[in-house]
């Protein structure tokens, strides 16, 4: 059973999330931030197995790879996943793996694609 913190800063996004995810097997707890700053200042012992992370709330591709490699260097062990990234930016896509990204969903996939 995995734990998944949800950061995302829109909330009625955040909260569809948590509601679409409490709902799938194998998911044991939902937590929420609103900011980056919020979820880089968990102490270790508070991270989720799993980080989704909204990377285009912040502004253009270059912010996402610091997000994520941010995020990647707070807590290694967590797996970072990127939210709403564009399928045309393979670049892009490539820079959030190398950032330590463990994976990625475009703007164009379901909840069971996540």
């Amino acid at each position: 059973m995995l734990s998944v913190m949800v950061c995302i800063q829109t909330r009625i996004y955040r909260d569809g999330l948590v509601s679409a995810l409490t709902s799938q097997s194998g998911i044991a707890d939902v937590t929420t931030c609103a900011s980056m700053g919020q979820l880089l200042k968990l102490p270790a012992s508070e991270w989720s197995d799993v980080a989704l992370v909204d990377v285009q709330s912040d502004k253009g591709a270059k912010d996402a790879i610091d997000i994520i490699r941010r995020t990647h260097e707070a807590c290694g062990r967590c797996a970072i996943v990127a939210l709403g990234m564009d399928t045309d930016d393979d670049d892009a896509i490539a820079s959030l793996l190398e950032a330590g990204a463990a994976g990625y969903v475009t703007t164009g996939d379901s909840i069971e694609d996540l």
